[in-house]
């Protein structure tokens, strides 16, 4: 694995925004840049280190400089680079263009997908669909096919899979507890939360992450967003990642409710490389990115005490990470030289979740009107899990990952759009019978 270090970023303000979201104004669309921009060329003048002044709410509503920052992440953070070393796997392009005729209602009203896509205030960066391994939609209007993007919490899902491929090699049972395996954390609420409630987002704990939660400067989202960023706290001090986690109360009893939070992923994060005695860079490069046909490398920030951010600044090409999804469908032999997700772990989140902890949590209603249908449940750090066993992650400013496995379909998107309103597109096309 090689590692590069690059500067501090503009995401310390960033995310002091997006914790206080009460002292900025949104940019309106007439004000952004048309989307365009973002595949043709940023103005030259575009600030591009930290030492420049960014315009707060163009980053708390998906406006311009978040733009910028989602396809320059490593102009920003310190960042570890995983290289892609298997030959690269082509995707053969069939296309469809069905696909971009599907319609929904949006908030810019009822539009097929091509529509949306052309919208100048629809702001998706790209989109993809992979059908039995081939490409049958494709379209960039804000942003090159050969740029890396933030994949925003859609990195969550790849703490989930790392620890699913330790559990299959029995180095962790998901039923025993943190405190098990991390004898660090002993002695603090993680001890007696079993791996599973982490995985599912739901431990009981206060790192919850609500309207409220980020809005307060003292809760543990706040703080560890302040700690992930090198930003001292509301005392002053400049806190660890891990004391962050180490200082979570009980809010409940574990295994209760969804409960959205960075936090738990970060735990997992934690979980693996005290079980592997390894960065989790360099485990998951072992298991997963090493032996994928990839095109690009990953690109992984680092908090200031070394600990990977994968809760939602992981980076890569769009088709990477329809790769990355092509691994739960059949067709995973066109993106890896090794079968990575067993059927035993795609059972595991999409009959192993649990209904009565869905709704329980802010999340779960979210997923519901999301899709104007109520999902069964979530797990294994997907927000979603539907009726026939479709599977899906969201990410900040619009960001998705959506899996058919049962019709061996892939969708994607980069987005820097605050509505999310491109997310229903992906169960419209799973559920249009073009894809039986």
């Amino acid at each position: 694995m090689k590692n590069k270090i690059f500067s501090t970023s503009i995401f310390t303000v960033m995310f002091w925004s997006l914790l206080f979201p009460t002292i900025v104004l949104a940019q309106s669309p007439d004000q952004r840049m048309p989307v365009k921009v973002a595949a043709e060329g940023f103005p030259f003048d575009m600030p591009q280190t930290r030492a420049t002044s960014f315009n707060l709410p163009d980053l708390l509503n998906g406006g311009d400089t978040m733009m910028y920052a989602f396809l320059h992440i490593s102009q920003f953070l310190p960042t570890t680079i995983i290289a892609h070393s298997s030959p690269v796997m082509p995707l053969e392009k069939v296309l469809k263009p069905e696909v971009g005729k599907v319609k929904l209602s949006t908030h810019l009203g009822k539009l097929n997908l091509d529509e949306y896509l052309a919208n100048s205030q629809s702001y998706v960066q790209a989109y993809l669909v992979i059908y039995k391994g081939k490409i049958v939609y494709e379209k960039y209007p804000g942003m090159k096919e050969t740029d890396s993007h933030v994949w925003a919490s859609n990195g969550k899902i790849l703490t989930s899979l790392v620890i699913a491929l330790l559990a299959q090699e029995g180095k962790i049972d998901v039923k025993k507890t943190i405190g098990f395996y991390i004898p660090d954390f002993k002695d603090t609420v993680w001890q007696d939360i079993p791996v599973i409630d982490v995985l599912d987002m739901a431990t009981g704990t206060d790192v919850v992450e609500n309207d409220k939660t980020r809005s307060d400067p003292n809760s543990i989202a706040t703080r560890l967003f302040q700690s992930i960023m090198g930003v001292k706290s509301a005392t002053g001090t400049l806190e660890s990642h891990t004391n962050v986690l180490k200082s979570a109360k009980k809010t409940a009893p574990p295994g209760q409710a969804f409960e959205y939070a960075s936090g738990v992923t970060q735990m997992l994060v934690l979980l693996a490389e005290a079980v592997e005695q390894k960065r989790w860079a360099d485990i998951f490069e072992k298991r997963v990115w090493s032996k994928m046909g990839v095109e690009s490398d990953m690109l992984i920030p680092l908090t200031p005490d070394g600990i990977a951010a994968v809760q939602g600044l992981v980076s890569s090409r769009l088709r990477d990470l329809g790769r990355l999804g092509m691994l739960y469908t059949p067709s995973w032999r066109k993106a890896s030289n090794e079968k990575i997700v067993s059927k035993k772990m795609l059972t595991d989140i999409q009959n192993g979740c649990r209904p009565e902890i869905f709704n329980k949590g802010h999340m779960g209603i979210a997923m519901a009107k999301r899709f104007a249908e109520q999902p069964k449940c979530n797990g294994w750090q997907w927000d979603a899990v539907f009726h026939d066993g479709d599977i899906y992650k969201s990410g900040l400013m619009g960001q998705g990952l959506y899996i058919s496995p049962s019709r061996d379909l892939t969708i994607v998107w980069f987005s820097a759009d605050k509505t999310a309103s491109v997310t229903g597109y992906s169960r419209a096309i799973a559920t249009s019978g073009l894809f039986p």
